[in-house]
């Protein structure tokens, strides 16, 4: 299983450098099935609506929200 950083540096690479399958495997180290599985598994989520993305519950809502401050209706900031 890829780490985080690495997901990230897969789409990026890909979307905003431009870089093929084969140069980011290549730079990453690892298989362009890989890559291709993650870039994907990106569109998959970005095609969903956002409601669908953000259920919550769901993991990737879990993993969005974690750690950020709530911010009640007073203005103050909890958590």
């Amino acid at each position: 299983m890829l780490d985080v950083e690495t997901n990230h540096q897969i789409i990026l690479l890909y979307f905003r450098e431009g870089l093929s399958l084969r140069k980011i495997a290549n730079q990453l180290k690892i298989s362009r099935k890989t890559v291709k599985a993650r870039i994907t598994e990106y569109e998959r989520f970005k095609s969903k609506p956002v409601s669908d993305q953000l259920s919550p519950g769901s993991s990737k809502s879990r993993y969005l929200t974690s750690g950020l401050p709530t911010i009640s209706l007073s203005g103050t900031n909890e958590g």
